[in-house]
């Protein structure tokens, strides 16, 4: 684990990450899927991907 701190823009610890993010932000349900499904308003959908050993 990194435990250089968060201001840090670069790791120079030598700590690896154990998650990538696939998307950059979090993705929101479109128009159609909020007009078929009130509840998913509020939804939000997170990516990341484990990093390799």
């Amino acid at each position: 684990d990194c435990t250089c701190p968060p201001e840090f823009p670069v790791c120079r610890c030598g700590g690896r990450r154990e998650l990538a993010l696939v998307t950059p932000k979090a993705v929101q349900p479109g128009d159609a899927e909020r007009s078929r499904n009130p509840a998913s308003r509020s939804a939000r959908l997170r990516v990341a991907e484990k990093e390799a050993a």
